[in-house]
This record gives C-alpha cells, structure tokens and sequence, in this order.
C-alpha cells in the first residue's frame, strides 16, 4: 500500500506489538525506505498503518530512541538519527560501565580486538598516521613523566593504532572500552617495572606497524596486552 508516493507499513498482528512495531521500523530503515534524517508519520498515522494502538506505537519510538534509532524532536516530529556508528554504540558503552565488567573479562575482550587492529594498521595505515603512531611513541619513552601523563600517552598511542585500521566498527567497538580501559591502565601504571616493559612493548609494536608487518605487529600487540594483564591481575 502506498501513501502520497511514500511506501506504508502493513498492519501487525495483535501479538507482541511492541516488539513488532520495533522490528518493523527498523525493517524500513534497514531497507533504505527511511533514511537517516528523514521523519517518519505521525504517531497517529504510524497507529493506523501499523494496525496498533498509539500507546504500543509510542513506547516502539521511545524503544528506538533509546537506540539513538529514532530522534523524536517534541514539536517538529519523529526523525530517523543520523545513524552514526559512535551514535548507535554510546548506549552499549553505558551499559558496559554500568555492569563494570571484570579486569579479566576485559583483556579477553582487548585480546581478541586489539591485535587484529594491529595487523590491520601495519596494511592500511597512511604515511601521516605511522609518523603519529612514532611521535606518540617517542614521547612516550620520554624520562621523568608522570603517571597521569604516561596513562594519557597509553591511551593516546593505542587510540591511534586502532583508528589505523581503517575499520570502523572496529574503532568503535574499541573505544566504547575506553573508560574500563582507563580504569584498568590505572591499576597496571603503579606496578614496578610495568612502565618499563609497556615502552619496550610499545616499541615493538610501532616497529611492526612502520616496517607494514600485519603478522609481528598482531603479535606485539598481543604478548602486550597479555603482559599488562598479568600485572594487573597479579596477587597484592
């Protein structure tokens, strides 16, 4: 059925409305018929196409809006957001500070994320991206720096090879970690001998990504973050 030249939404069956008008915007968005910016019909007109009521209709857009699917803009209309995929990942990165996952269960999820990032920077990063990645480094080795400016530089060089990669789901899989990634820096940055051993692995790491090693450069990451989970899950 079609509306003014525009594609409707067929009616839903009574059962599990919600859910199924949920599913059925974002059938439309996933399809290309709405499009990122665009605004959907009425909540009225949205009742009368979907076969539901205003309330079922209602709590589906608040669902989606949740998502940052939908932006509901009070007194200009529902719009479909821009979609982005920083937009759509920040309600996971919520909800994974608020269940604080543990240390351990976080290097699982780095090990498995962040040697591929690797690899991937030594094949596609630019010329410009490798001398950052060096520069970063290099300050990082620097004598004398403290340790909220060694936790920022930590940060700063491995932020730096992930956005390297190229893949950008990827980055932002990555940095919605970022603030248990902090927390866990935090507690591996007082260890003796830490400091040392991250430089060293740092170096490594660079080495490969410059030299465009994919195969060294996944494993320096690797034998990095595991060296950094050792320390930071090693008894008091």
């Amino acid at each position: 059925m079609q509306t003014n030249g525009r594609e409707t939404f067929t009616p839903l069956p009574r059962r599990r409305a919600t859910t199924d008008a949920i599913a059925a915007i974002q059938g439309q968005i996933r399809n290309g018929k709405l499009a990122p910016g665009e605004r959907l019909p009425s909540e009225r007109a949205l009742s009368e196409e979907l076969g539901v009521s205003r309330p079922t209709v209602r709590e589906a857009v608040q669902s989606l809006a949740a998502m940052n699917i939908l932006d509901v803009r009070h007194g200009a209309g529902i719009f479909v957001s821009s979609l982005g995929m920083d937009e759509l990942l920040s309600p996971m990165r919520f909800a994974l500070e608020l269940s604080g996952p543990t240390v351990a269960h976080l290097f699982e999820v780095r090990l498995a994320l962040e040697p591929r990032a690797a690899e991937l920077a030594a094949e596609r990063a630019t010329d410009e991206q490798i001398a950052e990645i060096e520069d970063c480094v290099r300050r990082h080795a620097r004598r004398g720096l403290t340790r909220e400016e060694l936790l920022a530089l930590d940060t700063e060089l491995h932020r730096r090879i992930v956005e390297a990669s190229g893949n950008e789901l990827l980055v932002n899989l990555i940095a919605s970690l970022a603030a248990l990634s902090q927390q866990s820096r935090k507690l591996t940055v007082k260890v003796p001998g830490v400091a040392k051993r991250t430089r060293d692995d740092h170096e490594a790491i660079v080495a490969a990504i410059a030299s465009r090693k994919p195969k060294s450069a996944r494993d320096a990451m690797a034998r990095h973050l595991t060296n950094v989970r050792d320390a930071a899950l090693k008894p008091a």
